[in-house]
């Protein structure tokens, strides 16, 4: 595999057009986003040939430029966004600089790269099935999926439109909430939880020697509520979950670029190819039974959450696996991670990862989920997470 660094287009860059809470700060973009007389790849050559120039810059990428930043270049996707490994057969993989032999993590994985490398203040991704979580936990970030719809998703590529999210990763969580602040939807008062609910199945695989990394983040995240809830989420396991996403993203994705994959003929890399060519097969009336499923795990889960329940899992099984990880391992571990990121996925909520360091070793890291529209207040909820953490550290 091809490693380079993270960017699509470097010399790229676009002055803030206002000053704000984010002056002086720079970002990169995925290149999914559409900037004013620039052409988007979406991680694809073909794509790039076959698309105009773009005539107008995304509203997100508008409202960081008002709220001070400057845009300081474009990232390299996976293809399409259709992966979570982070390798682009066309531009490469880019470093994953918290662990140079791993993987960065897809398909935000150039925007990971750069602001893990300390290259930008912070990164735009986008996230449909853990394309923000998995790098930022992959390369050490602070990241978030917002809740869906929450931030506008106009001028960006689309995969699978009822799940798409756009999301953000830095290396500082006081960052990730200030660009929260420009993105999101003014919120209300920003009360604190009553109660953490240990999700009991996306804990029961999780290795032992990273729970035991994990102690300290477990005190600092149980300190800030009154109770402490250990049960499942799902009647049967969460890998029913994970096929009812996979399924009606398929058929969402068909929707969305079957004619474009027909027309065009594009050379996919391995597993990206295969979800395509599936996501092809697919056709909403022998799916609706999906669709309605998702509905009802939908509202299950936002009414067991109520106004003051925080969700905490695992982002990801455990490490970054290795470059040279075989197909089997990576499928494994691809087949395991759906089952922790569909949860948000399904719910359409906001999910925030918290990595942790483990000394001389690749970071891991947990990832707190919240009810619809609780971004603000999940984002608050992290920074005194992160002030406790760095009180007991002192």
């Amino acid at each position: 595999m091809n490693k380079q660094e993270a960017f699509m287009n470097k010399n790229l860059r676009l002055e803030p057009t206002m000053s704000g809470n984010l002056s002086d700060y720079t970002f990169t973009v995925k290149d999914v986003f559409a900037i004013h007389g620039e052409k988007t790849s979406a991680g694809h050559p073909e794509w790039l040939r076959t698309h105009p120039e773009n005539t107008a810059t995304a509203p997100a990428i508008e409202r960081l430029l008002r709220s001070g930043a400057a845009l300081t270049g474009t990232t390299i996707s996976d293809e399409l966004m259709y992966s979570l490994h982070g390798d682009n057969v066309h531009y490469g993989m880019p470093v994953n600089p918290a662990d140079p032999e791993a993987i960065p993590g897809g398909s935000s994985s150039g925007s990971a790269s750069a602001a893990a490398a300390g290259s930008t203040d912070f990164a735009l991704g986008t996230d449909t099935g853990g394309s923000v979580r998995v790098p930022s936990s992959y390369c050490g970030l602070y990241g978030i999926r917002p809740t869906h719809g929450a931030v506008s998703l106009e001028g960006v590529v689309p995969l699978a439109p009822s799940f798409d999210t756009v999301g953000w990763m830095s290396r500082d969580p006081k960052v990730l909430q200030q660009v929260g602040d420009a993105l999101l939807p003014a919120g209300e008062e920003e009360a604190p939880y009553r109660t953490i609910w240990w999700e009991e199945e996306a804990w029961t695989e999780y290795a032992n020697e990273y729970k035991q990394a994990l102690g300290k983040v477990f005190s600092a995240v149980q300190a800030q509520a009154e109770t402490l809830n250990e049960n499942r989420l799902a009647a049967n396991s969460l890998a029913e979950w994970a096929e009812v996403f996979r399924l009606q993203q398929a058929v969402e994705i068909g929707e969305m670029h079957r004619e474009w994959i027909r027309e065009h003929k594009p050379t996919f890399g391995p597993g990206v190819r295969d979800r395509f060519a599936f996501a092809a097969g697919t056709r909403r009336e022998d799916y609706r039974h999906i669709f309605e499923k998702r509905k009802q795990l939908r509202d299950e889960l936002q009414q067991r959450l109520g106004q003051d329940t925080v969700m905490v899992i695992p982002t990801v099984p455990g490490p970054a696996p290795k470059i040279q990880a075989g197909e089997d391992e990576i499928q494994a571990v691809r087949k395991r991670t759906m089952q922790l990121t569909c949860i948000a996925g399904i719910g359409g909520l906001p999910q925030v990862t918290i990595p942790v360091e483990m000394s001389g070793k690749a970071p891991i890291s947990i990832s707190i989920i919240a009810n619809r529209n609780d971004d603000r207040r999940l984002l608050s909820f992290i920074q005194h997470v992160v002030r406790n953490l760095q009180y007991n550290d002192s």
